[in-house]
Parts: C-alpha cells; structure tokens; sequence
C-alpha cells in the first residue's frame, strides 16, 4: 500500500466533531476538529439543530484535506454520540431538532417504563434514564405531535450524518439501537413488545445493520460537493463508546474509563443477563458482543461547565491542586445535567457545598476535578469483576496528576493511554475493514502508569461527597412523593 493511501474516522461528539485520517501502518496522518454549542431553552433540555452537525463535519474534513493534500480516502466510518433522537422524513430530513443524552424532559415517560410488566423490563437489562432514546421518543409523540406522526423513521446522531453522505439509508447498528431502552438483549433485537405496550410506532425504527458493513458509496455529486472520492464506501458505524472500545482493545485492562462529555467507565465481553433491577449498562459492541457499563452524566460536561464559570483554561484545570485539596475544603457535587446511577438525580443540583473565606478559585477548580472522580467512583461500584489495572483516556489522562488522582479515588493502578482522539481512532478503523484492509496495529508509546497511595484524606473526603450526594437524591426522592 502506498504512504498516501488513508481512511477517514468521523466522530460526532456532544460538543464537537473530530476527525482523523489513518494510514494502514496505524499513523495518524492528520487530526481536526470543530466545536459547537448544544442548545438549553428550559432548564434540563439538551437538543441542537442537527444541521451544525453538517457544517461542523465539511469543515473538519475540508481542514483534514488541507492538512494532508495527498491523502488518498479510501473509507469513510463514522460514530457518533450515544443516546439520541432525531425524527427524520423519507429522505433522511430532520423535521425537528435533535434531542441529546443530557436531557431530562422526559422524567414522567421514564415512569411508564418502571410500571411495565417484569417480563418487558427485565429483557431491557438496563437502568433507565430520561436522556435516552425511548423516554425522548415517547416525549416527542406527546409533545410534538405533528413531527411525531410525520416521521418516516428515528436515527441516533451517527445514522443522522451518514445520510449527509448516503442519502435514502436509514439504518443503524447494535450498538446504538442497545442503547434506546427499546433493544430486548434476550433476543437481540427491537422489543416490539414493550413498543406497543407504550404505543410506540414500531415503523419507526431503522433496520440494524453490522457496525463494519458498508451502507454506501459516494454518489459523484456528493463526493464533489464533501471534496472526496466518489465511489468510496461509508461504514454504518457505531455508537461512541464502542468505536472507543475498537480503538483501545483493553488487552490486559479489567475496566477502561473513557473521560469525555460524559464519562464512561467499561468492562469488555460481558454476558448480559435479564433482571428487573440491573446496576450497570448491558451494551452491544462494534463487533457483535456485549459490554458492561457505568456511565454517569457528568464527565468533562461538568468540567467544561466549571471551567467557563471560572474562566480557567483546560491546562489551569488540569495543573490545579487536586492532590493536596485540604481535608476541610468544600466538596464538588457535579450533577449539572442530574444523574443516574447510583440513583436518580434531577439537573441542576450540581455545585460546591462547604466553601470558605480561604476557598479560592483554584482550589474551586481542583475540587470539581476530585468531585468528578468521586461520581466516578459511585458508578464504578455497580460493575462486576473490575478489580486489576485500569486504563483511561481521555480528560487529561496524560497529565500525570489526573492519573494519580484517579488511581488514589479508585484503589487500583491507573494506565494513561497515550492514543489521541481515540473515538475518532475506532471509526477509522471500521473504515479499514471496510476498505479491505489487513488488520491495523496502533502505532502507540508504553502506557503512562500511576499506582495507587492510599490515603485517609481522600476517603474522608469521598465520605463527605457520598453524604452531599445522598442529600440530594433524598430530596428528589421526597419531592417525588408530594407531588
């Protein structure tokens, strides 16, 4: 193979999109990225006008093509953000905008699917949560009725970018549509079901196809007008956390912690198991098998919330004190978008309790590091079997301090992976399996280690969190009782 000949990985994030050009040898060619702004007209709302998704993605790849003149594409993969909603018509059109995971207008539609029979909740194995994309769903027949009955289908946010490029396709994968709270792990498949128990249209969900298949290939007017070849096929793609997982192949990893809008914390090749009452996420990944996660809501949201609040760069996060925050200190509750696991928690109850004449700004910002770390913590107690080595990328997980921070909270030695843009990375690698490609080994140094130092301070510390955090699950449980 030639030194020009690459693929193109597409990532569409909560908050911007990247994109990485790989060569077969696993050099990355070339990275770019473009951010945008999700929009929040009412307290708890997270959606955007899927047409920045559009812009954002010609500008990465038109910045990509700059940057590497002579690349020759040759694929296309894409992922995309897990979770979300869009209505789309016969062509693929949106006809309203996207609902996104951090939402939680649909809190009385997630109690529709607490009174389903055992039977029907059980095959979801699966906590639920407003953000994902039944609740969405069922919200938008009630509240948008119109776009409701017009819709021709419902796409997640990758399959919503891939008919940029393959037009009239609409079609997802496993690993998106595991995620909906309408997927049935028994049978591996849409739970029809539980749709019409809850008077869900089932036409409205999209075939699934294989995250490695090919859904297209460029028609000549396309191609021209997204300046790439035509003719070269596009991968149906995945959700985000399994292009992740592609990317970083746990290898001798027993949990993999993935900081990024959100947070994922992820234990590969699980057997999913049917229960009324499951305590982590039973996903399917890229390649057909399940994983187990525990992903609470605030992540690098959270941080990227403080760090505009504070007017800090990302460097004066990452370079605060978070080592030595004094035992006294205030603590950080990051539920800025609420929270799931390990209970439910609305939006905005997120904040610093116990602040002081002598708290200061940088200190306010290394506690919200710590206080992100402890929601981690709380969620990663859900998970079977992830005692052993813990890998981590992401959210200044090259910084030597996040990864001590990180081993001290979790009790396990940390491994900063040294991959970039590692979502992106997964996709790219869907788009050399469809380019025929042999199998693409990581061009990566040795992993970044930090071990564990026990420490009093930080578990008196997490005592405090775990006590604020409690508060606040106990007042939404009480206001849910008088209302």
């Amino acid at each position: 193979m030639a030194d020009t000949e690459c693929v193109l990985g597409l990532d569409l994030g909560t908050s911007g999109l990247k994109g990485t050009l790989l060569r077969h040898d696993g050099r990355v060619v070339a990275t770019a990225s473009a951010e945008y702004e999700f929009d929040s007209p009412h307290s708890g709302w997270a959606q955007i006008d899927a047409a920045k998704w559009e812009l954002a993605a010609r500008s990465v790849v038109g910045r990509l093509r700059q940057l590497a003149p002579d690349a020759q594409i040759e694929a296309v993969g894409i992922d995309g953000q897990m979770h979300g909603v869009l209505l789309v018509d016969e062509r693929g059109e949106a006809i309203a905008p996207a609902l996104l995971w951090p939402d939680t207008r649909a809190l009385a539609e997630v109690e529709m699917w607490r009174t389903l029979a055992p039977h029907l909740k059980s095959a979801l194995a699966n906590p639920l949560g407003p953000g994902m994309a039944g609740p969405l769903l069922l919200w938008a027949a009630g509240h948008w009725p119109d776009q409701y009955r017009s819709a021709h289908r419902f796409l997640s946010p990758k399959d919503w970018l891939r008919t940029r490029l393959i037009p009239d396709v609409l079609v997802t994968d496993a690993s998106d549509a595991s995620a909906t709270l309408l997927w049935d792990v028994v049978n591996n498949g849409w739970h029809r079901e539980l749709a019409a128990e809850l008077g869900i249209r089932a036409s409205l969900f999209p075939e699934i196809r294989p995250s490695s298949s090919v859904a297209g290939r460029l028609d000549a007017a396309t191609a021209a007008s997204w300046s790439l070849p035509a003719g070269i096929p596009v991968s149906v793609g995945c959700g985000d956390v399994a292009a992740t997982l592609t990317a970083i192949n746990t290898g001798s990893a027993a949990l993999s912690i993935i900081v990024g809008s959100g947070v994922q914390a992820l234990v590969a090749d699980i057997t999913p198991a049917a229960t009324a009452h499951p305590t982590f996420h039973s996903f399917r990944s890229a390649t057909g098998s399940y994983f187990g996660m525990a992903a609470p809501l605030n992540g690098g949201l959270a941080l990227r919330r403080v760090r505009d609040l504070l007017a800090m760069e990302w460097s004066e996060i990452y370079e605060s004190p978070y080592l030595s925050i004094p035992n006294d200190e205030a603590v950080f509750l990051p539920y800025f978008a609420g929270e799931r696991i390990p209970a439910l928690t609305h939006a905005s109850n997120a904040g610093w309790q116990g602040m002081g004449l002598s708290t200061s700004r940088e200190m306010l910002a290394a506690t919200a590091v710590e206080g992100m770390l402890f929601g981690l913590r709380r969620a990663i107690d859900q998970l079977p079997g992830h005692a052993g080595l813990i890998q981590m990328v992401g959210g200044g997980s090259k910084h030597h301090g996040i990864r001590q921070l990180a081993a001290n909270v979790l009790g396990h030695p940390v491994a900063g992976r040294r991959i970039e843009n590692a979502t992106a990375l997964g996709a790219a690698l869907i788009a050399g399996k469809i380019a025929g490609w042999p199998a693409v080994v990581i061009d990566e140094d040795e992993a970044l280690l930090s071990q564990p130092e026990p420490s009093t301070r930080i578990e008196g510390r997490f005592a405090r969190f775990q006590e604020a955090s409690d508060r606040v699950v106990a007042q939404v449980a009480n206001e849910g009782t008088t209302r």
